[in-house]
């Protein structure tokens, strides 16, 4: 069962984080220096739900067997938009019940665009070893991590393939197209870098069915935010974001896999 993080615990420390660049990676790091009071730690956004399938379901049970490890990299099950446009008041859990047939994530940074194994996030185990902090990624010099399964794994890169055989994570990643305007266009990504909205369309129309009603949605966000950025249209190409090229085929409405031409500039049929 999901259940809401308690922010009135009084292990929670508020941080102040006003005028700080990368202060995502920052918090993370201070808080593996400062590691007092426990054994592990996970990095779990609010839109990231851990299930342990062990017995009695509980974390301290599942990590057991990996005392010996540094860290335990599990994959999440990502979760798309469901075909949803706007921004619903019920747990997001309620609203998105269908994962994305495609569990990876588009790396738009290699030639022509792939489709990487999906992310992983590391449960650390505190250790002697020195410990640095990625924003999904934790890595420790000559460490032994493993996957869900107990499997060896490379505690160095940032990527393995999707097993939840034994623990993983809900990604609630896209939500409803608007809340996905709000919470990733024109924005700073964790080290303080600005992030190309275009880029950012192409991933979100490869991972999600393309409709009329959500190019709308995504160009009144930018026409309201963006002076310097042409909005995508189905009628012409943009000058500022470029059309994509072929890809797999985005998630449909209902989770299942739909082959399309993946070009930002038209619908798909």
């Amino acid at each position: 069962d999901h259940k809401p993080y308690n922010i009135n615990d009084p292990l929670f420390e508020e941080i102040d984080v006003s005028g700080m660049e990368a202060c995502q990676l920052k918090c993370y790091q201070d808080f593996i220096n400062r590691m007092e009071f426990y054994s592990w730690c996970l990095f779990a956004d609010v839109d990231e739900f851990l299930h342990c399938d062990c017995k009695g379901g509980t974390v301290h049970n599942y990590l057991m067997p990996y005392k010996h490890c540094d860290g335990v990299r599990l994959n999440w099950r990502v979760f798309a938009d469901c075909g949803q446009l706007h921004y619903d008041e019920r747990p997001i859990w309620e609203r998105n019940q269908i994962p994305s047939p495609k569990n990876c994530i588009y790396n738009d940074t290699l030639p022509q665009g792939v489709y990487e194994p999906c992310h992983v996030k590391t449960f650390y185990h505190k250790t002697f070893k020195p410990a640095q902090a990625q924003v999904h990624n934790i890595l420790v010099a000559g460490g032994l991590f493993v996957n869900a399964c107990g499997e060896h794994e490379n505690g160095l890169s940032p990527f393995q393939n999707c097993d939840w055989n034994g623990a993983w994570l809900d990604h609630y990643e896209i939500k409803s197209t608007e809340e996905w305007c709000e919470r990733r266009l024109n924005k700073i990504d964790a080290t303080g870098n600005r992030i190309d909205n275009d880029k950012l369309i192409r991933w979100y129309f490869n991972l999600c069915a393309r409709t009329k009603e959500k190019e709308e949605i995504i160009n009144d966000y930018l026409d309201r935010n963006s002076k310097d950025i042409q909005p995508v249209s189905s009628e012409c190409d943009s000058k500022r974001i470029q059309p994509m090229g072929e890809s797999e085929g985005p998630e449909t409405d209902c989770g299942e896999s739909k082959q399309t031409n993946g070009r930002l500039h038209k619908r798909v049929r």
